[in-house]
């Protein structure tokens, strides 16, 4: 009976370090989460992508980062160059823009314009879904896939659909689907009737105009490519 006392208490003493050890830890990491949150920066890409890094080196023409993993606590060195940047913000201060206005080297808009460009691409690439353009060029896809592999005259198979080999139409649908439907043409007004507020609007516009058409075309390749390879399985299932 001793024994056994002797042995709860033991027990119940590790288990209390244990606990206090758990909670420790996680104290532990939540400080070294806010003290690296406060060291992070946030880096705006021209195309519109968004990144919270570690700065760790920078020069004239490449920014040393390191990048976060899934994993939480687990990162990796990794190089941008400064002209794939906009600018870069740490702890919502000052930004540091790599942009450059220089019409010599093609970067023809302003900062101004090239800041409102970017926000608009950003807000397309995070909030523009191309879930219609994918189901419409899925049920093109399952359409021409149906009328490519009808036989009409070939004698050595029945008439009907799933009664001829698929061929170059099927093959070349999602090419076609996503040039058609992602090529949406984007027109530049005349500055010189504008104001400044409309400049501004115009290149956001048009920035969230290009990242919309970017995910319109790669939604309908996929979407026409699935709709061709399940009549194609289907076929060969039949």
């Amino acid at each position: 009976m001793i024994c056994l006392y002797l042995f709860l208490t033991h027990m119940n003493i590790i288990l209390n370090r244990i606990i206090i050890l758990f909670i420790c830890c996680l104290l532990a990491n939540s400080v070294l989460a806010q003290i690296k949150e406060g060291d992070l920066s946030v880096i705006h890409f021209l195309n519109g992508d968004t990144l919270q890094v570690d700065i760790v080196d920078q020069n004239q023409w490449i920014t040393t980062v390191l990048k976060p993993k899934k994993k939480e606590f687990k990162y990796a060195y990794k190089s941008f160059n400064n002209d794939q940047i906009l600018y870069i913000n740490q702890n919502d201060l000052e930004k540091k823009f790599m942009y450059k206005y220089d019409p010599s080297i093609g970067n023809f808009m302003e900062m101004k314009e090239m800041e409102q460009y970017v926000k608009g691409r950003t807000k397309a690439k995070y909030y523009y879904s191309a879930k219609n353009p994918f189901l419409i060029a899925f049920l093109l896809g399952i359409s021409i896939g149906l009328i490519d592999t009808y036989n009409f005259n070939d004698a050595s198979y029945p008439k009907g659909f799933f009664n001829h080999p698929a061929g170059l139409i099927s093959l070349t649908t999602p090419l076609i689907s996503s040039s058609i439907f992602g090529n949406n043409r984007i027109v530049f007004a005349d500055k010189k009737n504008q104001t400044e507020e409309q400049v501004l609007n115009e290149s956001f516009s048009h920035g969230y105009a290009k990242e919309k058409k970017s995910k319109i075309s790669k939604s309908t390749f996929r979407g026409s490519l699935v709709g061709v390879v399940a009549i194609i399985l289907f076929q060969i299932n039949m």
